[in-house]
């Protein structure tokens, strides 16, 4: 690759030539993430996560290097392009894997952006004309990638409770109100806390028919009272138009008996973003 150091706009390509290569190692990593970060005690994002940022960063600074030095190359390219993806990859990737919602695809897409003109600023940084004002357009891109992250959170989290293909519902418990909401690989849980008191009282889950609690669809019944050994009984309500699918409420740990309220509990459907009102809160799931 031949670059005149002293053409006008070299530095653009030289900005964009190890872009490329880092937002490439970036979209690497995140392609071997899971497709939405599902917390729990099977969940390997974060050490995939970790190690990828860490291996993609090398990785990327030793392709960046060794493109610095390849015969025709020039002498100018900045040795600022080779901390670059040492220090993005990880700082991009581990807040995304270790609490953070995601979406693979717009996480690579919008930290990628900022890779790139990352290095493009970086490069324009080191010309007689570009030093005043290419540390204020770094601190600009990565303020806004910042933010689009931000802004994406609730919709990445939206994604998550569609992707387990379930129908979403809320249970409707009297004297009780959602409190937390839970997107596994397999199921939705939720979790409600007393009006009065404010303790957690009761759980729920949309799950797959198993047969674990009885079959639903035509002729089943759509509500069942499900005995629990040396526990409080739960209720289970077929979901209306869902394929079999069941919402499980039953009392929480030292929850008192909820019998009495089974008459009156109801499911309402919502969508997606209603789920993602609401932190963390329910069961999790074995993998």
């Amino acid at each position: 690759m031949t670059v005149d150091a002293a053409a006008p706009g070299s530095w653009v390509i030289r900005g964009l030539v190890c872009g490329t290569v880092t937002a490439v190692a970036l979209g690497m990593v995140f392609a071997g993430l899971g497709e939405y970060q599902v917390m729990d005690y099977a969940d390997q994002d974060f050490s995939i996560g970790l190690f990828g940022s860490l291996a993609g960063g090398i990785g990327a600074a030793m392709v960046i290097a060794g493109i610095r030095v390849l015969p025709g190359a020039g002498r100018a390219w900045s040795p600022a392009h080779v901390v670059v993806p040492l220090v993005l990859l990880p700082v991009v990737v581990l807040p995304l894997v270790a609490g953070l919602e995601r979406d693979n695809a717009g996480a690579a897409l919008i930290w990628g952006t900022a890779a790139i003109m990352t290095h493009v600023l970086v490069e324009a940084s080191a010309t007689s004309n570009g030093k005043r004002w290419a540390v204020a357009g770094l601190a600009l891109v990565l303020a806004v990638a910042v933010l689009f992250t931000w802004v994406c959170q609730h919709r990445w989290r939206a994604g998550k409770f569609e992707a387990v293909g379930l129908p979403l519902y809320v249970p409707q418990v009297p004297g009780h109100h959602l409190s937390g909401t839970w997107a596994g690989r397999y199921t939705v849980s939720m979790s409600l806390r007393d009006d009065g008191t404010g303790l957690q009282y009761v759980d729920a889950i949309i799950s797959r028919p198993d047969g674990a609690y009885g079959r639903c669809g035509p002729g089943f019944p759509e509500r069942r009272v499900i005995e629990r050994e040396g526990l409080p009984a739960g209720l289970g309500i077929c979901l209306p138009g869902a394929e079999g699918a069941m919402m499980v409420i039953k009392p929480g740990y030292r929850s008192p008996d909820l019998s009495p309220l089974f008459d009156r509990m109801t499911v309402g459907r919502v969508d997606a973003s209603v789920m993602a009102d609401h932190p963390d809160g329910g069961e999790t799931e074995p993998d």
